[in-house]
């Protein structure tokens, strides 16, 4: 078999390949309970959310917004305005939950802390 010395070796990385892109997820719903004068409510929250889609799902009204900025900024408005409303926290604001397995038994607590927060973890 040939092979020209433009070609790449069999075991190197193409480097022009594309490199897929990172899936942006969507922001988790709110559920909020309509009451009273909840069109007003609405009106005012797409200004705060301008992507703010919304529907009723059962007894609730689903709303949903486009990406994380806009639902942390519908949240405090929610939240500041006294609305009744349940929502999930946005996945890059989870605390990380972590097990660590393997370790002596004699390990001080401050230590194991201390490394984790070396590695960048709070």
């Amino acid at each position: 078999m040939e092979t020209n010395a433009d070609d790449p070796p069999a075991g190197d990385i193409d480097e022009s390949a594309p490199v897929p892109e990172r899936k942006v997820r969507a922001p988790p719903p709110f559920f909020i309970n309509p009451k009273g004068d909840w069109r007003q409510l609405v009106a005012i929250a797409k200004m705060h959310a301008p992507s703010f889609q919304s529907q009723m799902a059962g007894r609730f009204l689903k709303v949903t917004v486009a990406d994380a900025d806009q639902y942390r900024a519908l949240n405090s408005f929610l939240t500041e305005a006294g609305v009744e409303f349940k929502s999930f926290n946005l996945k890059e604001d989870r605390p990380v939950k972590v097990v660590i397995r393997g370790l002596p038994s004699n390990t001080e607590p401050e230590d194991i802390q201390a490394e984790i927060e070396a590695e960048g973890f709070k």
